[in-house]
């Protein structure tokens, strides 16, 4: 697993919090200021590809 220095990260935007579980991924996002972390959505694990897919749908969603 890739670990990365808070430092190294610019000091504003959201952040993504990513919890796999073993049936469903649970997501969250920071607020810009990343004082708060908020439920995002809950992604259902029946196969790997389509949780992925969605996944980067909310990535893409909460970025933009």
């Amino acid at each position: 697993m890739a670990v990365v220095d808070l430092f190294d990260l610019p000091r504003e935007g959201v952040l993504l919090g990513i919890d796999p579980g073993t049936t469903t991924i649970g997501v969250a996002a920071t607020d810009r200021i990343r004082m708060m972390a908020s439920p995002v959505e809950t992604i259902l694990k029946k196969k790997l590809a389509p949780a992925l897919d969605r996944l980067f749908q909310v990535y893409d969603q909460v970025s933009a």
